[in-house]
């Protein structure tokens, strides 16, 4: 685990946003600013009192998403913090290197794997004992308990924090305090009024008292379901937790909003992300309609110039020559 770094680059200025983020700006355009669209927006708007620890699961066919996702410093990676567990393996992997020098690795949760089983009369991964090892290494994080909420995503969700940020602010109940009891949780799926794996968020009272009510749950709930129908189940039955109706924070295909089948890739979403009111959305397990939603949420904010909307469905392999493209278009 770690604080983000904003991409270092010549640095002409700097600025400290909160005691753990510092952020370097610079009037070289290049690369720091072509990828910059989600870090710009939590420049503008630091949120302090809504800070995130947000983490994934990948298993090794999701890591090429999530390295596309670090070397841009976008998704997870422009949380306050952020953790890439890694299911099946016993030694960490590389996530990607930042240019400040620091890398990223995986941490290792190896153990029992997931199973495909069936509940409420469909196909369900039956993902909890997963999940339970993930959740175990986040209470013994010294980084995530210092955030204000804690945030699971999948890898194959396309995550804007700035946007959850906002969303927390204006149905966060901030006038509610959190520390004591069982703390608040986000709701984001109204066609089963439940918290969807995609996005599960969690107050830092919350994810303590999940940590005291963990083993409890695990013998009265069992390991035969769903990770997020588990939490949600633990959340709402014994922790007691507030639940929160953020319904518009996460568009899904399990969840009301449309699906296709993309050969060799599996089932992904049929719809848009031009929704700027949505935190998530979800799934896009093939990297380029991951890179195809990205980008239409930002064009969405007008988070793109024209100068890096011209340039984004190049091959990045070749960085270098379009940072100089970009440099001479400015």
């Amino acid at each position: 685990e770690r604080y983000i770094h904003i991409i270092p680059t010549m640095t002409t200025t700097t600025a400290t946003l909160t005691k753990t983020v510092t952020v370097t700006t610079t009037t070289n355009p290049g690369l720091a600013e072509f990828f910059a669209a989600e870090q710009h927006a939590a420049q503008l708007d630091p949120d302090p009192a809504n800070s995130l620890f947000c983490f994934v699961v990948a298993e090794d066919y999701e890591l090429p998403s999530v390295r596309w996702q670090a070397e841009r410093q976008i998704g997870i990676f422009a949380c306050d913090a952020f953790a890439v567990y890694s299911d099946k393996v016993t030694h960490p992997k590389l996530v990607g290197c930042f240019p400040d020098g620091e890398c990223v690795y995986t941490t290792p949760i190896p153990g029992a794997a997931a199973w495909l089983g069936h509940l409420y009369g469909m196909k369900m991964v039956m993902n909890a004992n997963v999940l339970l090892r993930a959740w175990k290494h986040v209470f013994n994080s010294s980084v995530a308990v210092k955030q204000n909420w804690t945030v699971k995503v999948d890898p194959d969700t396309v995550f804007l924090p700035h946007r959850l940020r906002k969303l927390l602010r204006r149905n966060g109940r901030p006038d509610v305090p959190d520390g004591d009891g069982g703390g608040r949780y986000m709701l984001n799926c109204p066609k089963w009024q439940s918290m969807q794996g995609p996005l599960e968020v969690l107050s830092r009272q919350a994810t303590l008292a999940l940590d005291d009510h963990l083993d409890f749950c695990s013998r009265s709930i069992g390991m035969n379901i769903g990770e997020d129908v588990f939490l949600d189940r633990c959340l709402r039955w014994y922790v007691h937790a507030w639940p929160l109706q953020n319904w518009e924070s996460l568009k899904d295909s399990k969840c009301g909003m449309p699906s296709r089948w993309v050969p060799g890739v599996g089932l992904a979403a049929n719809f848009d992300c031009t929704d700027i009111g949505t935190a998530a959305f979800h799934p896009f397990k093939d990297v380029e309609l991951f890179r195809v939603c990205l980008r239409q949420a930002f064009e969405a904010e007008k988070l793109l110039s024209k100068e890096q909307d011209m340039f984004w469905d190049q091959d990045y392999e070749h960085e270098a020559e379009i940072a100089h493209k970009l440099a001479m278009i400015r």
